[in-house]
């Protein structure tokens, strides 16, 4: 019975092949598969034993994709490509050879409960343990496939991708109307569709798997370089140009912002920020360079000033990185393909969102679509952040996070204070013996407290969950989502989506270009 108890711990089935799958009779695994199926049926625990689960047919990648298929709930299922449950199916079948060591498989009973509460990714890696034993099983979460297997099938199972989501957004649903928390006023507001609720459940498989670090970015970190500024000519300094007009209001913020007490917390923040990750954030030369090699020269810089600078400066009003590259990026994909501006957040297709999508949306319509110029004098902040991009490190982004450190009550600098804001840290950069964009990028990841990720790192990633979502290359995606704009760019969920109004807080906020 030697044999026998090896069915019984599947650590022990080495050695299996396509013609040969058990290393037990099959009369014996017969037995101990109905007994499993009796204790499991008196236990609840598992649906019963389908039939057609055949675990000594030869073809043995068809005998897991009908065991999967099976498990899904119907033998066609798989035959059908609009539905997740048979791409999971047609996929894990052709992961059976690639886990030579089973370990402790999850079973029948562990994948149907995922099915059941929607978990398609635990769905898939229960499938891909009881698939590749060929063993409806029954038992608790087993650690071992998916210590020993689970990164390389959550990595494969992310890799089937959606060709639905490749080309579009996924569609809309009418909104709701609901109450806004702070004013208790009625606003209508967004409504995930199924689609836009299926995307979301493979944007969190690709990005649970990039967390694990199961990808290889598609620009390495270590070779980022910055953007020849030559090739950027920009009018204006905001240190001049976003200079209060009268004598006695600069000095008035002279004295408010130049003080002993914010130098030292510009200097300390920058001392506790300072790494190798944090250090040359807004370096994007190697993104730069594929727009060159894909448009030219010409079109290329063209392009990647007015969708990546510019667009990022546009919508980056009270958003993090990830939710200001997607939200540029949907404005960038709405104009390449000749659709509308949304009017309110609801219109906006998952996952762009963001505090102030809206107030966002409107600035890049004035930016990108209207020819609104990023001046120095009336965009200090949003002029500097694209700037930056564009390799110029004279300037220095001032935003909420930044403007904090002289006083902790502000979310941007007020009134015409920007230019002498901006000259304090300059000064204290000068000390530092880096540029003020270099003081800037670091000092802004010291006053957050974390952990260094340029801005290419960001880029890195919505490259990754586009790739995995959709099932492109992640050349093609950089083609066509970032230099064409021709197709959805894709990452998590923004926190929070206003109604369709903003406050006068929020007005003013923009109003001021910040």
């Amino acid at each position: 019975m030697a044999e026998v108890s090896a069915l019984r711990d599947l650590e022990e089935l080495r050695g299996y092949t396509q013609s040969n799958p058990l290393a037990v009779s099959p009369q014996e695994a017969t037995d101990v598969l109905s007994q499993r199926e009796e204790s499991a049926r008196v236990a609840g625990t598992v649906s019963p034993f389908q039939s057609s689960f055949n675990p000594f047919n030869p073809n043995f990648r068809a005998t897991a994709q009908n065991a999967i298929s099976n498990m899904l709930g119907g033998s066609n299922i798989s035959s059908n490509p609009n539905y997740l449950q048979g791409r999971i199916a047609n996929t894990l079948s052709g992961l059976v050879d690639f886990a030579p060591v089973v370990g402790d498989a999850v079973g029948v009973g562990d994948t149907m409960t995922s099915y059941r509460q929607g978990d398609m990714l635990g769905t898939g890696i229960n499938a891909l343990a009881t698939g590749v034993g060929v063993l409806p099983l029954v038992g608790g979460p087993a650690s071992k496939i998916v210590k020993a297997g689970g990164n390389r099938a959550r990595s494969a199972l992310n890799d089937i991708g959606d060709a639905r989501f490749a080309e579009s957004y996924p569609q809309l649903v009418p909104p709701e109307l609901k109450i806004d928390k702070k004013s208790g006023k009625e606003f209508y507001g967004k409504v995930l569709s199924p689609d836009e609720l299926e995307l979301q459940t493979a944007r969190k498989a690709a990005q649970a798997d990039i967390n694990a670090g199961n990808y290889d970015p598609y620009f390495p970190l270590e070779e980022r370089f910055h953007v020849n500024p030559a090739n950027y000519p920009i009018l204006g300094n905001t240190r001049v140009d976003a200079m209060p007009k009268k004598q006695q209001t600069i000095d008035k913020f002279t004295e408010q912002f130049n003080t002993p007490e914010i130098k030292d917390r510009l200097l300390s923040a920058y001392i506790k920020g300072d790494s190798p990750s944090t250090r040359d954030w807004y370096a994007m030369g190697q993104l730069e360079k594929e727009f060159v090699d894909v448009l030219g020269e010409e079109q290329g810089r063209a392009m990647f000033k007015e969708r990546f600078a510019d667009s990022m400066a546009a919508t980056t009003g009270g958003a993090d990185p990830t939710a200001n590259l997607l939200t540029g990026n949907y404005m960038n994909y709405q104009k390449a393909n000749n659709l509308p501006v949304p009017t309110a957040a609801y219109e906006a297709a998952h996952p762009v969102g963001g505090r102030y999508l809206m107030g966002n949306v409107k600035f890049g319509d004035k930016i990108l679509n209207q020819g609104e110029i990023l001046s120095p004098s009336g965009h200090p902040k949003r002029h500097n952040f694209s700037a930056n991009f564009q390799g110029h490190t004279g300037p220095a982004t001032i935003d909420e996070q930044m403007s904090q450190l002289y006083d902790p009550k502000l979310r941007a600098p007020p009134g015409s204070s920007y230019g002498v804001m901006e000259q304090v840290l300059a000064d204290v950069a000068e000390q530092v013996g880096v540029s003020p964009m270099n003081f800037q990028d670091v000092a802004w990841a010291g006053a957050k407290g974390i952990d260094g990720k340029p801005m290419i790192q960001h880029v890195n990633e919505a490259i990754e969950r586009t790739a995995k979502v959709t099932g492109k290359s992640r050349k093609a995606v950089v083609r066509d989502s970032l230099i064409n704009a021709k197709s959805p760019l894709y990452g998590l969920a923004a926190a929070g989506m206003l109604g369709s109004v903003l406050n006068e807080e929020e007005l003013s906020y923009f109003d001021q270009g910040i």
